[in-house]
């Protein structure tokens, strides 16, 4: 059987000790200039400054500078040294069993949920299309001008309108799919799952109405590697996934709730044999288990995906 010979790490381990000390001046220094941002744009503000727009606008980016680097002081000096030493006790208390390491899979219960998604989208598309006003309102003569002038800057405005329309949609389909289906629960009954033996769970699912079809199982396991290329504003990340493997599985004993809304139903799935175990690392790099319930013939189809605890067979522990 093959070994994957890495451990999972946790993001909570953070970055390097120079990292840290970098990544606090820069966020000092947003910070500072965040604060005189604001403070300048609110004195204008209140002094009565004839160009009211740079002044409310100063006073958002001070405020959005203050809100991300006290984000992340907040995470930085708060949330991750309670988050390692969640950690270290948990490693203590569990040897040799990483999948004890993330609070979802020692819990048996693992959420899916695309309200995440909708928000980030929605964010997106708030600040987008406020960009869009904010330039139209500051600029409306001369874009005005040079609408008139040449088709050129129609199609420019109009990629940038088209893109802020596309999210939009995209987000209200999200928030639909969202408000359909709500949170899907995967509760755990093998913890881990082996390769070359069976994975079972429960699903429960906001299934609104009942499916009218089986739902597909699939379990793939794939290989995940990000990688960074360009710089400034050309840099871009994207993940290279390779599918390692998979199965298919079956999902029965359907059983709906008396108001005919949400339900749940067994989940069983070979695990295929010769594969590597779970190992994500702090750079969500390495291999993962991920398992996708879906159904077909919907005008919104159902569709969940959970992140599975597939390792290796360990040793029994010494008394």
């Amino acid at each position: 059987m093959k070994a994957s010979g890495a451990s999972t790490q946790s993001p909570q381990d953070g970055p390097s000790g120079g990292a840290r000390v970098f990544l606090g001046i820069v966020f000092s220094i947003l910070l500072l200039v965040g604060l005189a941002a604001a403070q300048g744009g609110v004195a204008r503000l209140l002094n009565g400054d004839a160009n009211q727009i740079s002044s409310v606008f100063a006073t958002i980016m001070g405020i959005a500078l203050i809100v991300a680097s006290g984000s992340y002081f907040y995470r930085a000096y708060f949330v991750s040294p309670l988050q390692a030493a969640r950690l270290a006790r948990v490693r203590r208390r569990h040897p040799n069993e990483p999948w004890m390491e993330r609070t979802d899979w020692a819990a048996r219960r693992v959420e899916y949920s695309t309200s995440f998604i909708a928000i980030g989208m929605w964010i997106w598309v708030v600040g987008w299309w406020g960009f869009i006003c904010f330039i139209g309102w500051v600029n409306y003569a001369k874009i005005t001008k040079a609408l008139s002038e040449s088709w050129g800057n129609v199609l420019l405005v109009s990629v940038f309108v088209g893109a802020g329309l596309l999210g939009l949609a995209f987000a209200i389909k999200l928030t639909l799919h969202w408000y359909r289906y709500g949170t899907s629960v995967l509760l755990i009954e093998t913890l881990p799952a082996h390769p070359g033996e069976k994975f079972r769970g429960t699903l429960q699912a906001n299934f609104n109405p009942a499916p009218r079809h089986p739902l597909s199982v699939e379990l793939v396991c794939e290989e995940i590697f990000w990688i960074t290329s360009g710089h400034g504003k050309d840099r871009q990340t994207r993940a290279i996934v390779t599918r390692l493997g998979k199965a298919c599985g079956a999902a029965k004993s359907l059983q709906m709730s008396t108001n005919g809304i949400g339900g749940r139903c067994t989940v069983e799935v070979a695990v295929p044999m010769d594969m590597p175990e779970y190992s994500i690392n702090e750079e969500g790099n390495g291999v993962r288990w991920v398992l996708s319930l879906n159904t077909t013939g919907d005008d919104q189809p159902f569709s969940c995906a959970f992140d599975l605890p597939i390792f290796e067979a360990r040793p029994p522990k010494a008394p």
